[in-house]
């Protein structure tokens, strides 16, 4: 859950997250963004940095209201299924 964090505090514990995803082999990660209910004028900032960092890395992601879902299955075969970042 990456509520209460700073977008750049988010994004390198999303980095972190990955990159532990990857190596014990999950094959999805669901990261909660929020929607932005409590940012300034209910605009989301954290949704729409981690949408970035997953195109701008060519992560394969499904964006839902509130978060989004990583597919890593397509990084390394033989992975296990999925973990939510917390």
């Amino acid at each position: 859950d990456l509520h209460g964090l700073y977008v750049s505090e988010a994004i390198k514990y999303l980095e972190e997250r990955l990159e532990q995803c990857r190596r014990k082999k999950i094959r999805q990660l669901t990261v909660i963004t929020g929607a932005g209910n409590n940012s300034i004028d209910r605009i989301p900032k954290i949704k729409p940095e981690v949408e970035a960092f997953a195109r701008k890395h060519q992560l394969k992601v499904t964006a839902y209201s509130g978060h989004l879902i990583f597919d890593l299955s397509t990084d390394q075969p033989g992975k296990i299924d999925g973990c939510i970042l917390f």
